[in-house]
C-alpha cells in the first residue's frame, strides 16, 4: 500500500464522497434533482397507481451506449395483462406512442442528449396507469482532442492566496480566495500581483468561485449553500442567494451563471432570481467527468479545472461533451513548490487580446499560456 499526502482541504470529504458513492450503488436513492444512475441498467418504479408488474430494461444491459447507437429496450409485462397503450417520454417530450402491444422498443440515441436521461414509460391498461423510469446514459462517439501548453509570460502571484476563482478585467484580476476564516474577494494588478482592494468574506464562510456580470460579482461558498452578489467597483454586498448543492466554480456565458459542485454536473442559474434553470452532465468518450472545479467561459466553451489533477477540460455548454483535455503538468516547477503549495486552480481570459491565464492555490506565479495541440 502506498501512503501519500495531498495538500488540500477538500480532499478528505472527496474521498468520503467516493465511499458514499459506492454505498449508493448498493442502496440506490434518488432525489428530485439528481439521478444516481451509474450504468444504463438501473431502473426505478415511479408514480405507479397500480400494482401491475410492469418495467423496462435495456436488452444487452450495456453501460456504454454512444450517440448514434440504437437502444433496444425490452418491455417486461406478463402476457395475461391487457395492453391498451404505452407512451415513452424524455422530460416533456413524447418519444413513442404504441396503441398495440409491443415487447421491444428500438430508440435512436440521436433523439436523446449525451449524459444521463430518464426515460419514463407510462402503461395504460383497463383504465389504469403505471409508470416506470429507465435511466440511460449516452456517451459521445468521438474522443476529445489533447493539448499541451506553451508559457508566454510569467507574472507574480500571492503565495498566500488559496485561489478559488479568477477573472481578468481591464488589466486587473478579480480573485476569490478560500479557507474558512481566510476567504476574500480581491482586485489584483496583473503586472506585479499587488492587491489594490480586498474584501474579507465572513469568517464562517469557505469562499469559492466567482463570476463577473452586469457590473456585479457573484461569489459561491463551499458548503454553506449560499452565494453573495457584490457591486463590482465597491465590493459592496448587494444580496445573497441559496442553492441546494455545494459551490465550487462559477462563470458567466453572457446569459447565465454556470456553477460546478465537484460532481460531473454543471448548473445554469438565472441572473435575476439566481435559481437553477437547468443542468448538463459532463461526459467524455469513457463516461462522466467529475471533480469539475474552477470555471471560465472562453470563446463559446466552458473551461474547467479537474480537481486533484493537472488537467483542464473544455466543455460544450449545450451538450456537456468534453471537446478537449489540456495537460498542464509541470507548469509550476518543483523548486517553486513548498509544503503548502496546493493544486492547479484558476483560469482567466482576456477577451480583447485573447490571452489565457492560469494559476493554482498558493502558487507564487501566474502564467499566460497558449495551447499546443498534441
Amino acid at each position: 500500500m502506498k501512503i501519500f499526502f495531498i495538500p488540500s482541504f477538500k480532499v478528505n470529504l472527496f474521498f468520503l464522497g467516493v465511499l458514499l458513492f459506492h454505498v449508493t450503488l448498493i442502496f440506490p436513492q434518488c432525489s428530485p434533482n439528481e439521478s444516481n444512475t451509474e450504468d444504463n441498467s438501473q431502473n426505478t418504479l415511479s408514480n405507479s397507481k397500480t400494482s401491475i408488474p410492469f418495467s423496462t430494461k435495456i436488452a444487452d444491459n450495456s453501460s456504454k451506449i454512444r450517440m448514434g447507437d440504437t437502444i433496444h429496450i425490452l418491455i417486461v409485462l406478463p402476457d395475461t395483462i391487457q395492453f391498451d397503450s404505452l407512451a415513452v417520454w424524455s422530460g416533456p417530450e413524447k418519444l413513442e406512442l404504441y396503441t398495440q402491444r409491443v415487447t421491444d422498443i428500438f430508440l435512436d440515441t440521436k433523439r436523446l442528449k449525451t449524459g444521463t436521461t430518464a426515460l419514463k414509460s407510462i402503461l395504460y391498461t383497463n383504465g389504469q396507469e403505471t409508470s416506470y423510469l429507465l435511466s440511460v446514459r449516452v456517451l459521445p462517439d468521438t474522443s476529445p482532442l489533447n493539448f499541451g501548453y506553451k508559457i508566454l509570460k510569467v507574472y507574480p502571484h500571492d503565495r498566500g492566496a488559496f485561489t478559488q476563482g479568477l477573472i481578468y478585467d481591464n488589466g486587473f484580476f478579480l480573485e476569490a480566495t478560500g479557507l474558512t476564516g481566510e476567504s476574500s474577494l480581491r482586485k489584483v494588478k496583473l503586472d506585479n500581483g499587488e492587491v489594490v482592494k480586498s474584501f474579507a468574506v465572513p469568517s464562517d464562510i469557505f469562499g469559492e468561485g466567482i463570476a463577473l456580470f452586469d457590473n456585479k460579482i457573484a461569489q459561491l461558498s463551499w458548503q454553506n449553500r449560499v452565494g453573495f452578489v457584490y457591486e463590482k467597483e465597491t465590493f459592496k454586498l448587494i444580496r445573497k442567494f441559496d442553492y441546494y448543492t455545494e459551490g465550487w466554480g462559477l462563470t458567466f456565458d453572457g446569459r447565465n451563471l454556470i456553477m460546478s459542485d465537484g460532481s460531473s454536473y454543471l448548473y445554469f442559474l438565472d441572473t435575476v432570481t439566481y435559481t437553477i434553470t437547468h443542468k448538463i452532465e459532463v461526459v467524455d468518450y469513457n463516461g462522466p467527468v467529475d471533480r469539475l472545479n474552477e470555471l471560465e467561459y472562453i470563446e463559446g466553451e466552458i473551461y474547467a479545472n479537474v480537481y486533484l489533477t493537472d488537467n483542464i477540460v473544455r466543455i460544450n455548454p449545450n451538450s456537456g461533451v468534453v471537446t478537449a483535455y489540456i495537460d498542464l503538468k509541470g507548469l509550476l516547477p518543483e523548486n517553486e513548490k513548498r509544503s503548502d503549495t496546493d493544486v492547479l486552480n484558476g483560469i482567466a481570459y482576456d477577451v480583447k487580446q485573447k490571452r489565457i491565464f492560469v494559476t493554482g492555490k498558493k502558487w507564487p506565479k501566474l502564467y499566460e499560456i497558449s495551447l499546443v495541440k498534441k
